[in-house]
C-alpha cells in the first residue's frame, strides 16, 4: 500500500523514482499556537519513504517547516526526497529493481 502512495493516482507520485520500487508516506500537520490554543496557519510538511520497497535498503525522511511554496507533504517533501534518494542510492550503488509494484484489489463489501 505504500508503494500507491508514489504512483501515478497517489498523493506523492513525485517521489518515483524510475527503475526502483519506492514506498512511502506523506504527512502535513498544522502547528497549534499555546497562547490562544488555535491554529496559526504554520504547517510542518513531511515525506518518509523506503528503496527499493521489495527489499528495503535506505529510508529517507524529509521534514519541511512552514515551507513556502506550497503546504502538503506530497507536493513539496516528495521531490526532496526523490532527489536525496536517487543519490543515495547511486551513491551506495544499489541497482535498480526494474520491477513494479504488485497490483492491490480492493473491494468494498
Amino acid at each position: 500500500m505504500l508503494e500507491g502512495v508514489v504512483s501515478k493516482g497517489g498523493t506523492a507520485p513525485k517521489a518515483a523514482i524510475p527503475g526502483y520500487r519506492v514506498g512511502g508516506k506523506t504527512g502535513t500537520a498544522q502547528y497549534v499556537d499555546p497562547r490562544c490554543g488555535c491554529y496559526n496557519g504554520e504547517v510542518v510538511a513531511s515525506f518518509i519513504g523506503m528503496a527499493p520497497a521489495d527489499n528495503p535498503q535506505l529510508v529517507v525522511a524529509v521534514n519541511l517547516v512552514n515551507p513556502r511554496n506550497g503546504r502538503f507533504g506530497g507536493q513539496i517533501a516528495a521531490p526532496v526526497f526523490k532527489r536525496v534518494m536517487t543519490y543515495a542510492l547511486q551513491a551506495r550503488s544499489i541497482p535498480p529493481t526494474g520491477k513494479t509494484a504488485p497490483r492491490l484489489l480492493l473491494t468494498a463489501g
